[in-house]
């Protein structure tokens, strides 16, 4: 929705994202000088930038492990696999990639992670275990914030409203 403030107008959009039970509500925020036109113009393309999943918040790598434990575990996953990935999350991922956030963590960072893990002497199949995990969440994120998913995807909702 755009409110008015003498001639600027201000937008802002609340993307939900996520299940009920870990729905991260994301506000995105602007301020547009000039006309209701140009306020409209841009609360569209603001609306689409949400929608294509450009504003996901500032989470870090370890929340997007969390959430991704979470789904494998709605999945139904043996409780074998969850414990052997559970292991892999808080033994190795979290520890080398955790703290860096998601807007943040580039291919070098990989890179590095790769780098260190094969110098502790990991074996390369092991490494591209590592890699897969972190792939597979990414992959969830990009199902979350890019509304990706088919089938049992979470719910997500947009709403508008005036500040």
């Amino acid at each position: 929705m755009v409110g008015n403030a003498g001639n600027a107008h201000h937008l802002a959009c609340i993307r939900s994202v996520g299940t009920k039970r870990d729905r991260v509500h994301i506000r995105v925020s602007r301020v547009v000088r000039g006309g209701k036109r140009d306020a409209e113009k841009r609360l569209s393309e603001l609306l689409s930038e949400v929608s294509a999943g450009r504003h996901t918040g500032t989470k870090a790598f370890g929340t997007l492990l969390d959430s991704w434990m979470e789904q494998q575990e709605r999945l139904g996953r043996c409780p074998v696999t969850l414990r052997n990935l559970q292991s892999c999350v808080e033994a190795i991922l979290r520890p080398g990639l955790g703290r860096i956030e998601l807007r943040k963590l580039r291919a070098a960072d990989l890179d590095r992670f790769h780098t260190r893990e094969a110098k502790c002497g990991k074996a390369p199949s092991t490494i591209r275990r590592y890699h897969s995990h972190i792939a597979a969440a990414s992959a969830y994120l990009a199902c979350v914030a890019g509304d990706l998913c088919s089938g049992g995807r979470p719910h997500t909702r947009y709403e508008v409203e005036a500040l």
